[in-house]
């Protein structure tokens, strides 16, 4: 299952083909599909929206899940996110951490 993280942004606003994506709109959505094998590929959104005061956890609080817990994505993680610090953050856990299992297919 190709699974799309982001608050507020479609698949189509991202990717050309939206078919086959599912739509997540918080990471405890994400992250039993994790657990139990069944996300092949991640797209992932650095900035969640707020609720009052408080930060909801997004792509970078899923990717240190992701480190500690050693549950990736079967195929690709790709990061999304317009935010350049977030999206740097991410993308180095993932050069360091993530290591595909299967076939890479094209999203």
């Amino acid at each position: 299952m190709k699974v799309f993280l982001d608050d507020v942004r479609e698949v189509s606003d991202i990717y050309r083909d939206a078919r086959g994506w599912v739509i997540a709109r918080d990471i405890k959505i994400v992250i039993p599909l994790l657990e139990k094998g069944l996300v092949t590929v991640l797209s992932l959104d650095g900035d969640m929206e707020k609720i009052g005061d408080k930060d909801i956890p997004g792509g970078v609080e899923l990717c240190d899940w992701m480190r500690m817990s050693r549950k990736w994505p079967t195929q690709q993680v790709l990061v999304h996110s317009s935010n350049p610090v977030k999206r740097y953050l991410m993308e180095m856990v993932i050069d360091q951490h993530f290591v595909a299992t299967e076939g890479f297919t094209e999203c």
